[in-house]
């Protein structure tokens, strides 16, 4: 049930929600009164977590509200969440010092209501959050009503150190797969030399400089018609986002190559 992200700014309508994209792992929250857990997590792999503080307060807060049964759509985070921390995650997956924000609801159930998410437009679903849900458990909401504004709250986000931000139609509507909700990130692009060129697969390998002096290399993956653009010993130009303990690049794609004449 969560989205995949596929939008572009055409699909946009104005005003229009921006939302701070955290660098961590989308999951699922899923409670229910009758449980012996009553509220647990799971990712798309399947992967479920119980036993947290974090929850066990969410699972309060719920019933308090005399809420019966939920599900929501959460970001699952280390720390602050900013650009590079999905790492800091991974390797602490089990911490009860993670962080999530929930940015979607998919059901919601009181004694006398029901509200299923995949049936309301978007700005419903943030009413009956905000209603439900403490403000500083939900995701940074930011109204933006033009392209400029936009572009002013993704710049805003990239300097308080996050990866970017998630755009979202007012009468977006939740759905599995891909889905119209547009992902803005921060790229890098760098020049690398190449240092080998795969002859059947869509491969190349670049030399990496590593932060302790060494070098590394790192696999991109390139289409075999554009491979024919450079030869071994050329410098490319290669967008990222940003470079991993290993020395390698995180999420590489060819860009061009490299202007010789360029200062």
């Amino acid at each position: 049930m969560i989205p995949e992200l596929r939008g572009t700014l055409a699909a946009l309508r104005y005003p229009c929600f921006g939302e701070i994209k955290y660098d961590g792992e989308a999951t699922v929250i899923s409670y229910d009164q009758n449980w012996e857990n009553q509220i647990v997590t799971s990712n798309k792999y399947g992967t479920m977590r119980s036993e947290w503080s974090k929850l066990d307060a969410l699972a309060d807060m719920l019933e308090q509200k005399d809420i019966v049964k939920a599900t929501f759509l959460a970001e699952l985070f280390y720390g602050e969440g900013h650009a590079g921390a999905l790492y800091e995650l991974l390797s602490n997956k089990s911490n009860d010092d993670l962080n999530l924000v929930i940015y979607d609801v998919i059901y919601l159930e009181t004694e006398f209501n029901k509200f299923e998410g995949t049936k309301m437009p978007l700005i419903d679903r943030k009413e009956l959050m905000l209603e439900m849900v403490p403000k500083d458990l939900l995701v940074n909401s930011h109204v933006c009503k033009d392209q400029n504004d936009i572009d002013t709250f993704f710049q805003d986000v990239v300097e308080m150190g996050y990866e970017g931000i998630v755009v979202k139609n007012f009468d977006s509507k939740l759905q599995t797969g891909p889905c119209s909700w547009m992902k803005m990130k921060y790229k890098d692009q760098t020049e690398f030399k190449v240092t080998m060129i795969d002859q059947t697969k869509e491969r190349a390998e670049i030399e990496i400089d590593k932060p302790d002096g060494t070098k590394a290399t790192c696999g991109v993956k390139i289409s075999n018609s554009r491979k024919k653009e450079f030869k071994v010993g050329d410098m490319i130009v290669i967008e990222h986002q940003g470079f991993l303990d290993s020395g390698s690049l995180r999420h590489p794609v060819y860009v061009k190559i490299a202007d010789p004449f360029k200062e």
